[in-house]
C-alpha cells in the first residue's frame, strides 16, 4: 500500500529504488543491491541455458530506470564486425529496447529504459523494462551463437529469427 508515512513498518513505494527492490523480490528474483550505484544485480538463465547478468539501476541525478542484460559472450576481435552488423539488423526492427556491443572488449548487452521524470514510477513500468531485455536475449541469442560458430551470416541469422 502506497503511503507517505515514514513509519519503519511501511515501505515507501514512492521511492523508485524501494519500488524496484520490492518488485524484483515479489517477482521471484534474488536481487543483490549494488554497492556503488542505486540499483540491483541478479542472474537469469535464458531459454538456451545461457547465463545472463541483469543490472537494473538509476543513474545519479536522472529520473530514469536502466535495465541491462549482459550476455556472457566475449566476441573475439575477428567477429566484432559481423556481430555489429547483426546487432544493427536486429535493432532496426525493434519497437523497444536494443542491443549494444563494446568494440574494445567485445561485451554484448541488451538495454531497456523507462524515463519517469515528473511522474511516479509504477510496477508495470519496471516489469516492462525488465522483461523487454529478457525477451530480446531469449529471441536473439541463437543468432549471436550462429554467427560466432560460423553457421550463419548476420543476414541469415536475422532472417531465421525474424521470420
Amino acid at each position: 500500500m502506497m503511503n507517505d508515512s515514514h513509519n519503519n513498518d511501511e515501505i515507501d513505494l514512492l521511492d523508485p529504488f524501494v519500488l524496484l527492490g520490492e518488485f524484483l523480490k515479489e517477482d521471484g528474483w534474488q536481487p543483490e543491491q549494488m554497492e556503488d550505484e542505486q540499483g540491483y544485480r541478479f542472474g537469469y538463465l535464458s531459454k538456451a541455458a545461457d547465463k545472463v547478468g541483469i543490472v537494473a539501476w538509476f543513474p545519479e541525478g536522472i529520473e530514469e530506470l536502466l535495465v541491462h542484460a549482459y550476455i556472457q559472450i566475449q566476441v573475439p576481435q575477428e567477429k566484432r564486425h559481423e556481430i555489429a552488423e547483426f546487432i544493427t539488423r536486429a535493432n532496426y526492427g525493434l519497437f523497444s529496447g536494443n542491443f549494444e556491443m563494446n568494440f574494445d572488449s567485445g561485451e554484448i548487452r541488451a538495454r531497456s529504459s523507462v524515463d519517469f521524470e515528473g511522474v511516479i514510477l509504477v510496477p508495470i513500468q519496471v516489469k516492462n523494462a525488465l522483461y523487454t531485455v529478457l525477451l530480446l536475449v531469449d529471441e536473439y541469442m541463437p543468432g549471436f551463437k550462429a554467427i560466432l560458430s560460423d553457421e550463419k551470416s548476420p543476414a541469415e541469422a536475422i532472417s531465421l529469427i525474424e521470420q
